[in-house]
């Protein structure tokens, strides 16, 4: 039986296809140009090296943009996510007999402003597992370790859900149950979910 459903962020709860766009409307920066440079720099974020902060202000000496130091870089970067509805859904149906916890790579300040701005179910977590506070990211086996320390569950009582099949292949070795998810095909995987879980 699941005892704990551990959801990645990004497109499981939420997509970003769009992301960026608003922060490069307001300083009219070319965003294919701004996306390239957030590559250079998305695995030290997203490891703990570089805050999303310190990114901020190199993209202030590479675009030279006056007057955006105190620009809320991580509210922007969030606000053009879009919530993956049947997901999110199925977050608030289960959580009331389900423990929900999130595994995620991911920089500084970009799930404390989506939880801010309520992009993520506004539910009590029984752990959220950062990549940029773990200094360690999926795939490796570290961090789906310190997801479970401390917490009385293991094997497969515990459902793992990822869009990427690298991110699923260590929780399958440590016995966990793990489903692909497609956030195009948003319905069926959350129909997936709720079967696996005995839901009607």
């Amino acid at each position: 039986m699941i005892k704990i459903v551990f959801f990645d962020f990004g497109n499981v709860l939420v997509t970003y296809e769009k992301v960026f766009t608003k922060i490069c409307d307001d300083w009219s920066i070319d965003i294919d140009d701004f996306l390239v440079f957030y590559d250079e720099f998305d695995g030290a974020m997203t490891e703990g090296q570089l805050t999303t902060r310190q990114f901020w202000s190199k993209c202030i000496d590479k675009f030279s943009l006056k007057g955006a130091k105190n620009y809320p870089f991580e509210e922007n970067w969030v606000a053009d996510y879009e919530i993956i509805k049947p997901v999110n859904k199925l977050i608030y149906q289960i959580a009331h007999h389900t423990k929900i916890g999130i595994i995620s790579n991911i920089g500084s300040g970009i799930w404390e402003a989506a939880w801010k701005n309520k992009w993520v179910p506004q539910i009590d977590y029984a752990a959220v597992i950062l990549s940029y506070k773990e200094k360690v990211k999926k795939p490796d086996k570290e961090i789906y370790k310190r997801a479970v320390q401390g917490l009385p569950y293991q094997g497969n009582e515990i459902l793992f859900i990822d869009d990427k099949k690298e991110n699923l292949v260590e929780p399958k070795k440590m016995g966990w149950q793990v489903i692909l998810f497609d956030p195009k095909e948003a319905e069926s995987g959350a129909a997936q979910i709720k079967r696996i879980l005995g839901e009607s």
